[in-house]
């Protein structure tokens, strides 16, 4: 009877080890299947005179993502405006939908768009920017802060050096 109770005991506590380890693999499973956006931004320009704008998206997750439109989040040009910017993008009165081409992502694919906006905003009015899914989840973008996002818009060329056969240009903000 002794060797019966130890016997219980022992297939008992592995039985809720072997549980433990079970539901800690699922989790992890199921943790890796979930849906994954990387989503970052690159400003530069490509000649002098042509500023490029790229958004670059890789899917990180197992689960296929299909790519539906931009969500442009616009810094409001007032100032008493700025302060309730909050409310602006609640209300989506500041806010630009952009509709892109509709691209599924699979696991570990990575896709590239030159960001097109209207002739009327610039680049340095964006707030921030995300992509927006097939079930309407947001991603976020990595964007440049204002600042970062005028400096680099602004650059005029203020002297071209041409020596030995070596362009050099000398950008001021």
């Amino acid at each position: 009877m002794f060797f019966l109770s130890i016997w219980g005991a022992v297939t008992g506590t592995v039985g809720t080890i072997l549980g433990i380890i079970s539901i800690t693999l699922k989790i992890k499973e199921f943790n890796r299947n979930k849906p994954n956006l990387v989503c970052k931004s690159q400003i530069k320009y490509s000649t002098i005179n042509n500023l490029d704008v790229r958004i670059f998206i890789s899917s990180t997750g197992r689960t296929p993502i299909q790519i539906n439109k931009i969500k442009v989040y616009v810094l409001p040009r007032k100032f008493w405006m700025r302060i309730l910017k909050s409310y602006y993008y609640k209300k989506r009165k500041a806010i630009l939908e952009l509709n892109v081409p509709k691209t599924t992502l699979n696991e570990q694919e990575k896709i590239d768009f030159k960001l097109a906006i209207p002739q009327d905003l610039e680049y340095s009015d964006i707030y921030k920017i995300s992509i927006i899914d097939g079930v309407d989840k947001e991603w976020p973008v990595d964007w440049p802060s204002v600042s970062t996002v005028k400096k680099k818009t602004n650059q005029t060329v203020c002297h071209i050096n041409i020596l030995s056969n070596r362009l050099k240009i000398l950008f001021r903000s």
